[in-house]
């Protein structure tokens, strides 16, 4: 949609907190976050990947995303509402170290929702 916020991005085999995908800096409001996570690469996703992706608004975790323990396996999350402070970001980050040779993918969706501006 037209009003729709989108980031894309992926990191290879990215440390704890490492930032997978980020909006730009955004108003203050509640934002619809709609979330796509993947794994992909030349490694063998293991224990430590499952789950290991969660969306941050700033840097207060908003939603722990389930994450497949398998490559090329498309997790979309419900929508997920987040608040935002005016001037921060929405981002996928990891939440541990993830597995070598592991690639994390993401796309973030975000709608400012108009009932709580």
């Amino acid at each position: 949609m037209a009003n729709d916020i989108v980031a894309n991005g992926n990191a290879s085999a990215p440390s704890a907190a490492a930032s997978i995908a980020a909006t730009g800096n955004l108003q203050h409001g509640r934002y619809r976050v709609v979330v796509q996570v993947h794994l992909e690469g030349s490694g063998t996703p293991a224990a430590a990947d499952l789950d290991n992706m969660a969306l941050y608004s700033d840097s207060t975790e908003v939603a722990v995303l389930a994450v497949p323990q398998a490559k090329a396996v498309l997790f979309t999350s419900a929508e997920i509402m987040a608040e935002v402070a005016s001037g921060k970001v929405l981002s996928v980050q990891a939440i541990g170290n993830a597995t070598a040779s592991v690639v994390y993918s993401a796309t973030l969706r975000a709608r400012p929702d108009a009932l709580f501006p």
